[in-house]
């Protein structure tokens, strides 16, 4: 079973023992809902309650509404099984391309070795040296068996 690393706790949030919780996670409506495990500090937390607030993430652990109760995790990372997030066929992970093959034209033009996931548009980086945006007309197929990204219309973007 994966963990995936999917926010930090920065602070409480008021004084009814909300979380705030800072995430760059791709799929974060998949891991903050009411019911979903977080893992905490070695320990499983199960949201109780949850809303979005500026930016972030405020969420409420095996009802607790006392500050006093769950302000020592404050600083802590917070993971999630990857198999909770039931991904689709074509759903991935961006973290999980680095080392993927990618071709382009029946030719390997290099692997994935860096990643830039904003959230208007991710971009994966081929050998240190350029980016592709994972999201438009580049990426016919991500083959996550196989570990290979099939491209197309690749040579205005190779330096």
């Amino acid at each position: 079973m994966k963990s995936l690393n999917v926010g930090k706790i920065v602070n409480t949030f008021g004084i009814k023992g909300e979380l705030k919780i800072v995430t760059r996670f791709e799929m974060p409506q998949k891991v903050f809902k009411k019911g979903s495990i977080l893992h905490i500090n070695n320990t499983d937390y199960i949201i109780t309650n949850v809303r979005f607030h500026h930016h972030n993430y405020l969420i409420e652990l095996n009802n607790i509404k006392d500050i006093n109760q769950i302000e020592f995790l404050k600083g802590y990372d917070v993971f999630f099984n990857e198999e909770d997030l039931h991904l689709k066929e074509d759903e991935y992970i961006i973290s999980e391309l680095l080392d993927y093959k990618v071709i382009s034209n029946n030719q390997e033009i290099g692997k994935v070795t860096d990643f830039d996931n904003n959230i208007i548009n991710p971009l994966i980086k081929i050998n240190n040296r350029f980016y592709i945006p994972l999201k438009g007309n580049y990426i016919i197929k991500i083959d996550k068996e196989n570990k290979t990204i099939y491209a197309k219309d690749l040579e205005g973007l190779i330096i």
